[in-house]
C-alpha cells in the first residue's frame, strides 16, 4: 500500500469481478476494497463487478464495496456495477456505506439489486467524495445518499425503486432525476427529505406518499 502514503511511482488499471457470497463481521471490515493509489504519480482506472450473490458488512464503519483512484498526479475513472437483479450490497452501520467511491474522476455506479445498509433509512449507503459521480438505479435503493463534491446525477430509472433517507446530498449543480418509484421514507413512516441539488422527472415516474395525523405527509425539500 506504498501508494496510499505517497510513495514512488504509478499504479495500475484494476479489475474486479465477483461470483458468489461475501459476508464480514468485525468493524471496518470492507467486503471488496479495490484501490488504485498511485502515491507521487497517478492512480489508474477502478472497475469492480458484482455479477451474482451478495456483500454483508455488519461490522460498524464497513464498506460493502470500497474503490479509490486517486494519485498526485491525477485519477482515473471508477466503474462499479451490481448485475444481478437477486444480488443484496449491504453496508455496515455508523458510517458504512454499500458502496463507497473514494476520488476517482467520472465515476458510475450501475444497480440492478438491492442497495442499503444495515442501519436502513438511517444509514447511507452510497458515498461519494471529490469524483463525478453518476448512480444510475434500475433496482432499489434504501436511505440517504451523500454524493461530495463534483457534478453528480442519481438516475432513477423506470424500473427502479429509491427508498430515500432524511438527506440526498448531491450538489447545487447537480440533479436527481426520476423515472421511477420514488418513496420518501418507505410506506407508513412520515418522513421529509432534504434534497441539495435541481430534480427533474421523464416518462411516468411514481410518488408513493404517506399521510399522517394532522395533515402530515411525506415532503421532498429542495434547497
Amino acid at each position: 500500500f506504498a501508494g496510499s502514503v505517497g510513495g514512488t511511482g504509478s499504479a495500475d488499471v484494476l479489475r474486479v469481478t465477483q461470483t458468489g457470497d461475501i459476508t464480514t463481521f468485525g468493524d471496518a471490515s470492507d467486503g471488496i476494497f479495490a484501490q488504485s493509489a498511485g502515491g507521487q504519480q497517478t492512480g489508474k482506472a477502478v472497475t469492480v463487478t458484482l455479477n451474482s450473490g451478495d456483500i454483508v458488512t455488519a461490522g460498524a464503519e464497513s464498506n460493502g464495496i470500497f474503490a479509490q483512484s486517486t494519485g498526485q498526479g491525477g485519477r482515473d475513472d471508477i466503474t462499479v456495477t451490481i448485475a444481478d437483479a437477486h444480488s443484496v450490497v449491504m453496508g455496515g452501520s455508523h458510517t458504512g456505506a454499500a458502496v463507497r467511491f473514494a476520488d476517482g474522476a467520472t465515476n458510475l455506479l450501475t444497480n440492478h439489486g438491492a442497495i442499503s445498509t444495515v442501519d436502513g433509512l438511517s444509514g447511507t449507503p452510497i458515498v461519494g467524495t471529490t469524483g463525478n459521480e453518476t448512480i444510475a438505479n434500475f433496482g432499489t435503493v434504501t436511505g440517504s445518499i451523500d454524493l461530495g463534491a463534483g457534478t453528480n446525477v442519481f438516475d432513477n430509472a423506470s424500473s427502479g425503486l429509491f427508498i430515500t433517507g432524511e438527506h440526498v446530498a448531491l450538489g447545487s449543480t447537480s440533479t436527481l432525476i426520476n423515472a421511477g418509484t420514488l418513496s420518501s421514507g418507505d410506506w407508513g413512516h412520515v418522513q421529509t427529505t432534504t434534497v441539495d441539488g435541481k430534480m427533474t422527472q421523464t416518462g411516468t415516474p411514481v410518488w408513493l406518499v404517506d399521510l399522517g395525523a394532522g395533515g402530515t405527509s411525506d415532503r421532498l425539500a429542495m434547497t
